[in-house]
């Protein structure tokens, strides 16, 4: 029995101090929210993997503006490699309002959610080759054309496309979802990997491999080669 006590508060150190870490290095929001501009070198593209939603348009001059609270946004990191951003955290975020970037852009054409984050994209012109990514269970809409589209979805999140591509590669290896019933393109190819679900409009050629769970949805009346070797279907809703 004594020896019971002699412990107990040893136990009790180490869970206090347990605790006591799962605070340290987590920041919450405080305050009101402000409005900044942010300073930054250029880029075509962005990575978001933080819980915010971002607005990317079409613009002449490049202007990033932020609306958050204070302490939130000083604990933003933000890093520009090869004319990518890339938008992430120093310090954990344990509660706080959403942040919200409008993100103006003279060209564009990548864009990656790694989080629950969620962006909006339109406004451009015709873009050479646009790739979209979703590795988080965030979204990403795209409103605009495209000479080749590429969009990976390896998370649980969705990719909703509006507009028309002369081709496009469509890749699911997570739960996520193509929407692309109103997003014609030529030529298409679909390779599902996962349990999501593609909904693509094709007007010529349709091809790809389904090896996992998820189904491919065919609009536009297209030729349509798909090899299945897993438990997902091919659909035609033309």
């Amino acid at each position: 029995m004594k020896r019971i006590f002699t412990l107990l508060p040893i136990f009790l150190l180490i869970t206090l101090f347990g605790c006591k870490n799962d605070i340290i290095g987590q920041v919450s929001g405080e305050g009101p929210r402000v409005s900044e501009e942010l300073d930054l070198d250029s880029f075509t593209g962005v990575v978001n993997a933080i819980s915010g939603d971002i607005t990317i348009v079409s613009g002449n001059t490049q202007k990033v503006t932020i609306d958050a609270q204070k302490n939130i946004i000083e604990n933003l990191k933000l890093n520009v490699k090869e004319g990518i951003l890339y938008i992430g955290y120093k310090e954990n975020v344990r509660r706080a309002e959403k942040p919200i970037l409008k993100i103006v852009l003279p060209v564009f054409d990548f864009a990656s959610v790694a989080g629950s984050g969620n962006m909006d994209i339109n406004g451009f012109g015709k873009i050479d080759d646009l790739h979209l990514r979703v590795t988080g269970s965030g979204n990403i809409d795209f409103d605009g054309t495209a000479d080749r589209v590429r969009v990976n979805l390896t998370g649980s999140g969705r990719a909703n496309l509006n507009g028309e591509a002369d081709n496009g590669e469509i890749r699911i290896t997570g739960s996520g979802k193509f929407n692309g019933e109103k997003f014609p393109m030529n030529n298409a190819t679909a390779n599902l990997t996962g349990s999501g679900n593609a909904h693509i409009n094709c007007t010529d050629q349709l091809s790809g491999r389904i090896t996992g769970s998820g189904n491919v949805i065919g609009y536009g009346d297209p030729k349509v080669k798909m090899k299945i070797t897993g438990s997902g279907k091919y659909r035609d809703e033309s």
